[in-house]
């Protein structure tokens, strides 16, 4: 038998750690992408190009990943 007491408190940790979700999903997007842009000028000597180019796309990804947890959130469990 679920304790009653808990159940609250499991719904309002997992929605707080969905919040953790969303932004770790834009920031590790973001840094992976300008992490990826800074090895290929370091490897080809094109700096700051594709660091430049990776990290408009990286933002875009992010922000697509955020877009995507937030919804996924809004729609609450499921029944």
């Amino acid at each position: 038998m679920a304790d009653p007491d808990r159940t609250p408190k499991v719904a309002q940790w997992r929605q707080n750690m969905g919040g953790w979700s969303a932004g770790l999903d834009f920031a590790g997007t973001a840094v992976t992408c300008v992490l990826i842009g800074f090895g290929i000028d370091h490897f080809a000597g094109t700096s700051p190009w594709f660091l430049i180019i990776f990290l408009v796309v990286g933002i875009v990804g992010g922000f697509v990943a955020f877009l995507r947890t937030a919804m996924r959130l809004n729609r609450g469990p499921k029944r």
